[in-house]
């Protein structure tokens, strides 16, 4: 009897030094050891909550894992991760997980915004934004529903170029308009829907446009009249600027017009003049033998190319 009472009371005195408890180990490292399975909630009585047989870490932050098994409720079976007595994060029976969401519907969905400093994946199905602060690369499709927002160099069919914000490696189609609202260079050729190809026979860059003026004139049997045309000027310096005639619309009541020719012809001395030769003179002559009336308000329209 006497040493059944040492016993218990030095077992108890080297229990309350040591603070260690083991289950299944007669050597705790920790104040709890278990040697085995441990089983929580084994009556199956949480609800949805941290504080209804879950596993809470400290008295104050609410902090915690839980698994529910009401019959309703969110996540049945899963796990619901709690942070400042919030579920941030859950991963359900079926495998998915998800932050900040209690339903998620993929096998990772995040309802936050989200910042990777890596990302290598099969694919990416978005149905809101998707912002890359580095690279994105797509080794195959990349498809965009709405707007995309790049600040960095974009290359298609390669490696991003740092001379390019665009670079396209292989062929391209645009099935709508194109604006260019600075240099557009083309070391190849230019080709509209396959039936006009424009060539350059020498090394200089040209520049093209249109101009036209309005005009009523009559003239006599075998007579010529010269008209100064304006033509309008590109911007910046050019030089060699070359007017041909596009096309001729007849003003109102005009008649044997089909006779007369004309022909652009080099401003004369007396000429109004213009930083980028502005100006160009039309001489109208009549062939026939009658009077020819290009009749009132008719229209001369001008194809305009200068070097640039």
């Amino acid at each position: 009897m006497k040493l059944s009472v040492l016993a218990i009371v030095l077992f108890l005195y080297k229990f309350s030094f040591s603070q260690a408890v083991g289950v299944g180990t007669l050597n705790p490292q920790k104040t709890l050891s278990v040697n085995g399975s441990l089983l929580i909630d084994q009556d199956n009585k949480n609800f949805g909550t941290l504080d209804s047989a879950g596993l809470s870490f400290g008295t104050i932050g609410r902090v915690g894992i839980s698994s529910n098994k009401a019959v309703t409720g969110n996540n049945l079976y899963g796990l619901d991760f709690w942070v400042g007595g919030t579920k941030r994060m859950v991963i359900t029976s079926g495998g998915n997980v998800g932050i900040n969401t209690s339903n998620p519907q993929f096998g990772l969905d995040v309802n936050t915004p989200t910042y990777l400093y890596s990302l290598s994946t099969i694919g990416v199905d978005a149905s809101g934004s998707v912002a890359a602060g580095y690279d994105l690369r797509a080794s195959r499709d990349l498809v965009i529903g709405r707007n995309a927002s790049i600040t960095g160099n974009t290359t298609l069919g390669g490696t991003p170029d740092a001379s390019y914000k665009l670079k396209v490696i292989g062929n391209g189609l645009f099935t709508t308009n194109i604006g260019v609202d600075g240099t557009l260079r083309v070391n190849g050729k230019i080709t509209n829907e396959g039936k006009a190809i424009m060539l350059s026979n020498s090394s200089t860059t040209l520049r093209s446009g249109f101009s036209l003026g309005t005009f009523t004139l009559t003239i006599n049997p075998g007579q010529f009249y010269d008209i100064t045309f304006p033509v309008t000027p590109f911007v910046g310096t050019n030089s060699n600027v070359r007017v041909m005639i596009a096309q001729f619309a007849p003003g109102t009541g005009a008649t044997n017009w089909g006779s007369v020719t004309m022909v652009a012809h080099s401003p004369l001395a007396s000429d109004p003049t213009g930083s980028n030769g502005s100006t160009v003179k039309v001489r109208f002559t009549n062939t026939s033998a009658s009077v020819a009336n290009l009749g009132s308000n008719a229209t001369l329209y001008l194809f305009s190319v200068v070097t640039h």
